[in-house]
Order: C-alpha cells, then sequence, then structure tokens
C-alpha cells in the first residue's frame, strides 16, 4: 500500500504538538518492524499515524533532493566534457581561422585595386582548403551563448529514466500567478513546460510548434527545439525542449520560484509568513524590533538619502573640488561614461591602503575596496572552478613553488647540522633558489 493511499495529507493534526509528532515519527522511522509491534494498542496507533503523516512530505523532499544532486551532476559532467572537447578542437579551430584570413586579406588586396577581378584571385586559391576550414569553423565554432546545451542533450536517455515518474508523483507549483505590486511571478513558464510535457507523453503525431511553450527557453535551447537548419528544419525537436525544461526546473527549484507544497525544504518559501490581518496586527511591534518605519517606503528612501549624498561627497573629494589638495587620487570616465578611480601615483598602492585601513578602523572607502576585494577574490575563485586552464597554470606555480620551498627547508637544515662549515655554499644555493 502506498502512502498517498491512506489520505495521510489531509488528516487533521493540529491538536497535537508537532514536536511530538516529530519524535513520534523518528522512532517509527529508526525502530524495527518488531519493535513498533509489540507497542501497546494506543502507543502503536499514534506512532503510525505519526510515521504516515510525516513519512510523505519527508519522502517528497528526499525525491526533490536527489533530482537537484542528479541534474547537477550531468551539468557538471556536460560542462567538463564540453570544456575538454573544447580545448581539444582549438587548434583545429586556429587553422581554419588563420586560412579564412588570409583569404580575406587576399580578397581585399584585390578589391583595392581598381581593375582587379576577385574571381581570378579565387581561380588561383586552393577552394578545396577553404571549404575544408569553412565546415571546420562551421562544426566546432559556438554562438556566444552556448554553454554545454550539446553535451547535455546527449543525456537524455538518463532524464527519461526518473521525468515521468518525478512529474507524476509530485505536484510543483509556482503561487499566484501576479502579486499586487510586483508583477508577474516568475516559475509559471516552467508549469507550463512540465504540462506540455505530460501532455505529450504518449502522442506519436507530429507537433506544431506554433502549439509549444517556449518562454522557459533560452535562445541556445531554442535553436536546438526549432532547428532552422538541416533535414530537421521547422521541427520540434521533443529531446531537446525535455532536456531544457529540467535544466530550468532545477534552476527554478533552487530560486524557490517553483516549489512542492508541504515540504520542508523544496516548499513554498511563504507558507509561514504572516498575511491580511495577522500581519497588520504585528507589524508596529516587528518593525520596531527592527528599528524600521511600519509605512512603506519610508526607510528606502532615507537609504536611498544617505547613499546618494555620501556618493556626491566622495565624487567630491576625489576629483579636488572641495579643497584641491587630492593629488594622490581622482575620479575620472572612462570609455564607457562610467567613473571609475586613477591612482596620479604620486602615492605608492601600499600606502593608500595603509592610510584606508585607519589603524584597525577603517574608513568608508577602506571598507568599500575590502568589500571590493571580496568580490575579486569571489570572482577569481569562480572562474578558477570554471577555467581548466587557469587552475593549470595555478597548479604549475604552486608545484615551483612548493619544491623550492622544499629544496629550502633542507638547505636550511644542511646549513644547521653543517654550522662550524663555510656558509658560502648555502649563501649560492639560496641565491640560485631564488633566482628559480
Amino acid at each position: 500500500m502506498e502512502l498517498r493511499d491512506l489520505g495521510a495529507a489531509d488528516w487533521d493534526l493540529s491538536a497535537v504538538p508537532p514536536g511530538k509528532i516529530a519524535a513520534l515519527a523518528r522512532f517509527a522511522h529508526a525502530a524495527r518492524a518488531q519493535a513498533v509491534a509489540e507497542l501497546a494498542g494506543d502507543r502503536k496507533l499514534a506512532t503510525l499515524v505519526a510515521f504516515a503523516a510525516t513519512m510523505g512530505p519527508q519522502s517528497a523532499d528526499e525525491a526533490v533532493e536527489v533530482f537537484d544532486l542528479a541534474v547537477g551532476d550531468l551539468l557538471r559532467t556536460s560542462a567538463f566534457k564540453a570544456n575538454k572537447e573544447r580545448m581539444r578542437t582549438l587548434k583545429d579551430l586556429d587553422t581554419a581561422a588563420i586560412v579564412l584570413r588570409e583569404v580575406w586579406l587576399k580578397i581585399r588586396s584585390v578589391a583595392e585595386i581598381p581593375d582587379g577581378d576577385i574571381r581570378a584571385a579565387l581561380d588561383e586559391m586552393d577552394l578545396a582548403a577553404i571549404h575544408a576550414a569553412a565546415d571546420v569553423i562551421g562544426d566546432i565554432a559556438r554562438e556566444p551563448d552556448e554553454d554545454f546545451q550539446e553535451e547535455l542533450l546527449q543525456r537524455y536517455a538518463t532524464v527519461r529514466r526518473f521525468l515521468p515518474k518525478l512529474l507524476k508523483h509530485l505536484d510543483f507549483d509556482a503561487g499566484a500567478a501576479e502579486v499586487a505590486g510586483q508583477g508577474v511571478r516568475r516559475g509559471h513558464e516552467v508549469l507550463q513546460a512540465l504540462d506540455f510535457l505530460k501532455a505529450i507523453e504518449r502522442r506519436r503525431t507530429d507537433i506544431d510548434p506554433a502549439e509549444v511553450p517556449a518562454d522557459v527557453l533560452t535562445s541556445a535551447w531554442h535553436r536546438r527545439v526549432f532547428p532552422k537548419r538541416g533535414e530537421h528544419a521547422g521541427t520540434f525537436n521533443r529531446h531537446a525542449y525535455t532536456v531544457a525544461a529540467v535544466e530550468r526546473l532545477r534552476e527554478s527549484l533552487r530560486r524557490h520560484e517553483v516549489f512542492v507544497p508541504g515540504l520542508r525544504k523544496w516548499g513554498d518559501p511563504t507558507a509561514g509568513l504572516l498575511k491580511g490581518a495577522e500581519w497588520e496586527r504585528a507589524r508596529p511591534r516587528i518593525c520596531d524590533e527592527l528599528n524600521l518605519s511600519p509605512q512603506p517606503g519610508t526607510d528606502v528612501e532615507r537609504w536611498a538619502a544617505t547613499l546618494d549624498f555620501a556618493y556626491r561627497q566622495l565624487a567630491a573629494g576625489l576629483s579636488g573640488e572641495d579643497d584641491g589638495r587630492n593629488d594622490w587620487v581622482r575620479l575620472a570616465k572612462n570609455e564607457d561614461g562610467k567613473d571609475h578611480l586613477v591612482l596620479t601615483g604620486a602615492v605608492k598602492a601600499s600606502e593608500l591602503f595603509r592610510y584606508f585601513a585607519g589603524g584597525g578602523t577603517p574608513t568608508p572607502i577602506g571598507r568599500a575596496l575590502m568589500d571590493l576585494g571580496k568580490l575579486d577574490r569571489s570572482t577569481y575563485l569562480a572562474s578558477y572552478y570554471d577555467d581548466e586552464l587557469l587552475r593549470r597554470r595555478v597548479n604549475t606555480q604552486l608545484n615551483r613553488q612548493e619544491s623550492r620551498h622544499t629544496l629550502a627547508r633542507r638547505s636550511s637544515t644542511a646549513k644547521k647540522a653543517n654550522s662550524g662549515r663555510s656558509t658560502k655554499k648555502v649563501r649560492r644555493t639560496n641565491s640560485a633558489l631564488w633566482a628559480l
């Protein structure tokens, strides 16, 4: 018998403390069936009821968790495979690009001659090599928005192993389509895609592209779902649409735009919020505890005015408009018209950061620079995990430094062991190490 057949979701257990239900459910989950069968009548019934009431949401939570891990693993392996293939074909792409560049330079030089004959120049070229280079670029080059969609599409068989049962047993939701003051909520385009997949599950006839909900698709997936070239031009690619919907479902679940009602981790993020009259009664007390105004917008306007005043004061100080004594850093415009800091060179960067540090109490600019440094480090770490070439360069450098440190430690140990001998050889060894 399945838990759904018991109708545990409709049981009213509001009179029982939630902690008591959780304790009974934990005991039933950990104990053996014989231990539960030996309980007294009322205790056994209460334990089984608690187990049935909590096991449904718990198992659904675990199922969504497994889905998140499985799709995440597919994304990671597809990205790794795409990067590896990209590195393998990079030289072929460079060779083909150089061939086409030489062709273009030849054509341009002929076109600059008033009586130049471009057709004659083409006849002198190796057209077979040019066509081969164009074919290589067509096969290898990717659109700017391409990531690893082609490699992920190859894992369609894996997705089909769990997607039908996932859509059958879990009821996904995205809340109200529109919220007052917030506009249309995201996530409903994912639900439309899932409903469409369930509707065409056993459909064997051709699908008109006009009836496919395409709001869930990115531009990269749109080119694969609705191909415009080749023998399948103008048709609907069901495999690509399925994989794209699964990828978007995982993203929406992690953002809590889509959820499963009643779950603890993957449920509605607004389920525990106060609403209506309850919120109106609690608003003054909560706002007072948070030192906020109960009126919407009051604190936002105050923060915006403070930020605007601080920026204008900073800009005036950096440009030297206030007293003209700022000769070490200034605010300038870049090519895009955006403000950026420019060091004049009158003060070293290390001295400037020491000044902003304030002896342990950073100035506002110092705190801003510290936050900027955190963002820069976070960006570097993200690039490190994403860029295989960067990881190789860093690991190579680390290996060199580790080898140098090992040699330095051995040299220092030898120096201590032979403290009575001349240190000229040790100094030469250290100098060689630093040169390396």
